[in-house]
C-alpha cells in the first residue's frame, strides 16, 4: 500500500486554495456577503468538475484490469480531488457560507475515497462514481453564476436550468445506479464504503424533490407570465409583448 496521498491530499488543498484567493482577487461584484463568496468558491468547484471528468474517463477507458491495485496516477488524482472536498469544507466553515447537505455529501465522499487510497483497491469503481457525481458539475456552476448576475428571469437561464435537471437526472439516476450496483456487487470494496455509496445516491433522491418542486414552481411562472402578456428575453430582462 502506497502512502503517497498521506501529503498529496494537503499539497492539494493549497492548491484549491490558490484558485480561490486568485478569484477573491479578481471577482468584485456588488453581491451580498454570501453570494459572493459562494459566486468565487463555484469557480474552484467548476475546475474541480472537468478535473474529475477528465481523470474518471482516464481510468474507465484506460483500466485493463478493474480488479488490479491502485496505480500511482490513480492514487494522484484521487488525492487531488479529495484534497478539493476537505477545502471546501474547510472554506464553507471559515466563509460561514455552511450548507449541511454539502457537509454531508463532502464527508460521505471523503470516506469512500480515504477507504480505496488506504486499501490501494476500488480505482475504478470509484473513478466510475466520480464522472457520475461530477459529469453536470460545470453546468451546475454556470447556473449559479447566471442566477448571482441578474439572469433568472431570462430564457438563457432557463435552458441551462432544464438541461442541468435532465442531465443530473440521466447521471444519478440511470449511470448513477449502474455505477452504484457494481459497487454494491465489488469484491473490491469494504461494507463501509458500499454503505457510504449507498447514502449518496439517496441524497439524490432527495434532491430530485427540489427538482419536481421547481418544474411545477417554473409551469406556474409561465402561466402567470403568459397571463399578464410577458415573455423572457435570451439574456435580458422581461418585457412587455407588443
Amino acid at each position: 500500500m502506497s502512502s503517497n496521498f498521506l501529503w498529496m491530499i494537503p499539497a492539494s488543498t493549497i492548491i484549491w486554495a490558490s484558485i480561490l484567493i486568485i478569484a477573491t482577487y479578481y471577482v468584485n461584484l456588488k453581491l451580498p456577503y454570501y453570494q459572493l463568496w459562494d459566486f468565487r468558491c463555484r469557480i474552484y468547484s467548476f475546475f474541480h468538475g472537468f478535473f474529475c471528468i477528465w481523470f474518471s474517463q482516464t481510468i474507465i477507458f484506460t483500466r485493463l484490469d478493474p480488479t488490479s491495485p491502485i496505480t500511482f496516477f490513480e492514487e494522484s488524482v484521487l488525492s487531488i480531488s479529495m484534497g478539493y472536498f476537505l477545502f471546501d469544507c474547510i472554506a464553507m466553515r471559515v466563509l460561514k457560507i455552511d450548507n449541511i447537505i454539502y457537509y454531508i455529501h463532502h464527508i460521505a465522499v471523503l470516506c469512500v475515497v480515504g477507504s480505496a487510497l488506504v486499501s490501494g483497491k476500488g480505482a475504478y469503481e470509484i473513478a466510475s462514481g466520480f464522472l457520475a457525481l461530477e459529469m453536470t458539475n460545470p453546468i451546475y456552476q454556470i447556473k449559479g453564476w447566471l442566477k448571482y448576475l441578474g439572469y433568472k428571469k431570462t430564457i438563457g437561464y432557463l435552458v441551462v436550468e432544464i438541461f442541468f435537471y435532465f442531465a443530473f437526472c440521466v447521471s444519478r439516476f440511470i449511470f448513477g445506479g449502474i455505477v452504484l450496483y457494481n459497487i454494491i456487487i465489488s469484491e473490491n470494496l469494504s461494507l463501509a464504503v458500499k454503505l457510504f455509496s449507498v447514502g449518496i445516491q439517496l441524497m439524490f433522491y432527495a434532491f430530485l424533490k427540489k427538482i419536481i418542486k421547481t418544474a411545477k414552481r417554473r409551469r406556474e411562472e409561465y402561466k402567470e407570465r403568459k397571463a399578464k402578456g410577458l415573455k423572457l428575453e435570451w439574456f435580458r430582462p422581461i418585457k412587455k409583448i407588443d
